[in-house]
C-alpha cells in the first residue's frame, strides 16, 4: 500500500540477478580514524594526518555496474593484494569522499534494484549496486521532507490541520488527523517519520511553504517541493528529483540509493530528527475540537533490534519495497539503502551479513572493546582519553598489533600524557592515541 500502510504489495515481476557482475566496494585497512576528518554535508573535510588514499576520478555510472578509475598510483595498504585497488570516490557536495576498495568478491544476492552501504563515521563506501540509478522513492522521500521542515519551521510552533492536508486512509499511511486539529511541528514530524503519515507530510509542506513566502495552499506546497529540490542539490544529491512531499508515485519523482545515503547523513546532523527516526513507537498530543493523544508505531519493523537506530521505509506499486536502515558497528554508524526490493528486510539482512563476513569494526575505547589492548592497559594502569572504531578487513583485524611508546620522565607526569599506544597491521601504523594514568584521568566519552 502506498506509504507503507497495511500489508506490502507483492511485486508483479521478479527481477533475476544471476550473472550480474559488479566490482564491490570493500574497504581495506582504512584504520586511520577517518572520523576525525568528517565534516557535515556541504563543508569541506579537513585533511587527515594519517595515511590515506589519494584523490581519484570516476567515470559515469552505467546500470548494473560501478566504474572507477585510478588517477595516480596508490599508497600500499595492508591486506591489499591482487586486483584490489584503493580508490576515492569524490563527493558531489565537496564535503569529503567515501573511500573504497574495489575487489572481485562475490556480491550478496539481493532482489533490490539498487543498494548501497556506507560507514558514515569512517566516511567509507562499503558496497554499491546501481547506486546512481534513479528510481521511485516511495516514503523514503520523507527524509528530505523532514530536513526542509527542520530548517524552516520552529519545532514547537503549532500547525492547524486543514482539509487539504488529509489523504485517503485506504490508500496512504496517515496519522489520523482531522480538520481543526492543532499540533506541534515536532508532533507532525513524528507522524511523518514514525507512522509515515501522508497527512503529516502535506500539513508540514503547506506550513513550511507559507513560511517560505507562498500565499496560497497550492503555491505553498509547490514552494516546499522546490525547496526540497534546492536542498537536495545543496547536499550533493545529483540524481534525485521530488514532485510531492510524501513520495507518492508521480511522473518524474525519483531518488537514488547514493542520494538517500547523503540525505540520511544530513538527517543525523539534526538531533531532533535523529531521535525521531529511532523510535519504534511514539505518542503525539493533538489539541483542537477533538483533543486526544495518539500512539504511533513505526513502519520500520527492525527498530528495537540491537544496534538498529533508524531510518525510513517506503512502499508503492512503482517503487516496490524500499528501506533505509542505520546500524551501529562498534561506535561506527553504518547506513544501508535498498530500493525496488521484493523483500527489503531480507535484502538488508543479506547485505549486513555480507559486510560482517568481510569487514570488522574494532572498538578502541576507555571502557574496552579490543581485548588484547584492554588487558595491556589494565596491567600498566593506563587509560585512553577517547574512543575510536577502526574499520578493517577480517584478515587485518586478526593481524592487529599493539605497541606502547613511553616518554621520558616528566616533572608533572601524573597530570600529563603517560605515553602513546600505536596500533599496527603488518607493521603499518593505523592508529595512534595518547595514554593517561587510569587513577588520575577521567576519560571523555
Amino acid at each position: 500500500m502506498v506509504g507503507d500502510s497495511g500489508q506490502q504489495r507483492e511485486m508483479a515481476r521478479r527481477r533475476q540477478r544471476g550473472g550480474r557482475s559488479l566490482p564491490l566496494a570493500l574497504l581495506l585497512a582504512l584504520c586511520v580514524v577517518l572520523a576525525l576528518s568528517w565534516s557535515p554535508p556541504g563543508r569541506a573535510a579537513p585533511s587527515s594526518s594519517g595515511p590515506g588514499p589519494t584523490a581519484t576520478g570516476h567515470t559515469a555510472l552505467e546500470p548494473g555496474s560501478l566504474h572507477l578509475q585510478r588517477a595516480r598510483p596508490q599508497r600500499a595498504v595492508p591486506g591489499v593484494t591482487g586486483s584490489a585497488q584503493l580508490l576515492e570516490t569524490p563527493r558531489a557536495d565537496g564535503g569529503g569522499s567515501w573511500p573504497q576498495v574495489v575487489t572481485a568478491l562475490e556480491p550478496p544476492q539481493l532482489t533490490a534494484r539498487a543498494a548501497i552501504a556506507v560507514d558514515l563515521t569512517n566516511q567509507a563506501l562499503l558496497y554499491a549496486d546501481n547506486p546512481d540509478e534513479p528510481l521511485p522513492p516511495a516514503s523514503t522521500a520523507k527524509i528530505v521532507t523532514a530536513l526542509v521542515v527542520a530548517r524552516t519551521l520552529d519545532l514547537d510552533e503549532v500547525v492547524e490541520i486543514q482539509s487539504g492536508d488529509l489523504v485517503d486512509p485506504a490508500v496512504y499511511a496517515n496519522m489520523g488527523l482531522a480538520p481543526g486539529d492543532r499540533l506541534s511541528v515536532r508532533g507532525l514530524l513524528t507522524g511523518l517519520l514514525v507512522a509515515s503519515g501522508g497527512d503529516a507530510a502535506n500539513a508540514l509542506a503547506r506550513a513550511a511553504g507559507q513560511r517560505l513566502g507562498a500565499s496560497t495552499e497550492t503555491a505553498a506546497r509547490q514552494r516546499f517541493v522546490a525547496e526540497m529540490n534546492r536542498l537536495a542539490r545543496e547536499l550533493g544529491m545529483r540524481h534525485s528529483w521530488f514532485v510531492a512531499p510524501d513520495g507518492r508515485d508521480m511522473p518524474g519523482q525519483v531518488v537514488t540509493a547514493r542520494d538517500l545515503a547523503i540525505a540520511t547523513e544530513a538527517l543525523f546532523q539534526e538531533p531532533a530528527l535523529e531521535r525521531i527516526v529511532s523510535l519504534p513507537t511514539a505518542s503525539v498530543r493533538i489539541e483542537g475540537p477533538n483533543p486526544r493523544e495518539v500512539t504511533l508505531s513505526s513502519t520500520n519493523q527492525w527498530l528495537g533490534l540491537p544496534g538498529v537506530h533508524g531510518v525510513k521505509t517506503g512502499t508503492t506499486p512503482a517503487a516496490g519495497q524500499c528501506l533505509v536502515v542505520a546500524v551501529w558497528r562498534g561506535d561506527a554508524r553504518v547506513v544501508t539503502v535498498v530500493l525496488g526490493s521484493q523483500d527489503r528486510y531480507a535484502d538488508t539482512q543479506a547485505l549486513l551479513d555480507w559486510l560482517d563476513r568481510h569487514l570488522a569494526w574494532v572498538r578502541v575505547a576507555p571502557d574496552g572493546g579490543f581485548a588484547s589492548l584492554d588487558a595491556a592497559l589494565r596491567e600498566r594502569g593506563l587509560t585512553l582519553a577517547t574512543s575510536r572504531t577502526l574499520l578493517l578487513t577480517r584478515e587485518d583485524a586478526a593481524a592487529l598489533e599493539v605497541r606502547f611508546e613511553v616518554p621520558s620522565a616528566h616533572p608533572d607526569r601524573a597530570q600529563w600524557q603517560q605515553g602513546t599506544v600505536v596500533l599496527l597491521v603488518r607493521g603499518q601504523e593505523v592508529l595512534r592515541l595518547p595514554l593517561y594514568a587510569a587513577d588520575r584521568f577521567a576519560p571523555v566519552s
